[in-house]
């Protein structure tokens, strides 16, 4: 499982609370610079959603990952 494979999968355990990119740091056992880099990957394919939580980011995943092309699962060729 790849770490985006694993920061959504953990978003997606953690329900409508989400989580901030230290959760997910910690969560994932890495530095702050790669959650950014997988956030915002994310963030473009449409897996998560983000929300600003005073000086930090909250992300969650998106409501219905299997209508992203991009989603574990999803159709590709949509």
């Amino acid at each position: 499982m790849t770490q985006a494979q694993r920061a959504l999968a953990y978003l997606r355990s953690v329900g409508p609370d989400g989580a901030t990119n230290a959760d997910l740091a910690r969560h994932l056992e890495t530095s702050h610079q790669t959650v950014y880099m997988l956030t915002k990957d994310l963030l473009r394919q449409g897996l998560i959603r983000s929300e600003p939580q005073g000086r930090a980011w909250r992300f969650h995943a998106s409501q219905d990952p299997a209508a992203s092309p991009h989603a574990p699962g999803g159709d590709p060729t949509v």
